[in-house]
């Protein structure tokens, strides 16, 4: 039996890095994306995965990845759209900078919807999209002031996601978001409540497809949570 084939974007290090080693040791052919080629090459050997270069803010290198992949494996079973940044942390959204806005929007939103349409036609029947979104960006219950621009492109990110998986349904690829939760990685810092080990425990949960066929939901620690 062949191995399933996954990808995982911003994946050299933090919750990225710790989804990809998680699928490799469950056997999953994993292909760790990262911005910088050595760093990325190097979490890759940690690992005995393949490394590709990607930086989630070009159009130009998301399409280079998309044709790669198609041409070196044909196919993916998992798409875990990682990457983000969270910039103007302390910032109101009266404050942030033009470049803040561009960066975190073309990162956190329109890099996941990007990637996933460049990969369409190597997304196999019943593929697993995730998106690594986060509960700042929810609007019906709970809703933060904290970091506003990061906050509105997870709720960007939660829009894209529903959307995704209304367009996706003819294709049984299915597209779900995940609140990791506090994270101790470089972003959450050191202080944060949760591992990256537990951070990661629903995304990997999705992308092994222990949720079935459902597309179109918001997860965090293995339940639906409210958008």
């Amino acid at each position: 039996m062949e191995k399933k084939i996954a990808l995982v974007t911003g994946a050299n290090r933090g919750i990225g890095f710790e989804v990809a080693r998680q699928l490799a040791a469950a056997d999953f052919h994993v292909i760790l994306a990262a911005r910088d080629k050595t760093k990325g090459k190097e979490a890759a050997r940690k690992i005995q995965a393949d490394d590709m270069v990607l930086d989630v803010t070009s159009y130009e290198s998301i399409a280079n990845l998309a044709k790669e992949v198609k041409n070196k494996y044909g196919g993916l079973d998992v798409l875990v759209n990682n990457a983000g940044v969270m910039m103007g942390e302390s910032k109101k959204m009266t404050q942030v900078t033009k470049e803040e806005i561009e960066q975190s929007v073309c990162t956190n939103a329109l890099g996941p919807l990007f990637m996933t349409n460049a990969l369409l036609d190597s997304l196999n029947p019943h593929a697993q999209v995730v998106m690594v979104s986060s509960g700042f960006g929810e609007m019906c219950v709970g809703f933060s002031s904290y970091a506003p621009l990061y906050s509105a492109t997870k709720t960007f990110l939660n829009a894209i996601t529903r959307h995704l998986a209304q367009a996706l349904q003819s294709k049984s690829v299915y597209v779900n978001a995940v609140c990791p939760g506090w994270v101790r990685t470089d972003m959450g810092g050191k202080h944060a409540s949760r591992s990256v080990k537990k951070g990661t425990e629903t995304i990997v949960w999705l992308a092994k497809g222990k949720a079935g066929d459902v597309s179109g939901k918001f997860f965090r620690d293995q339940k639906e949570i409210s958008w």
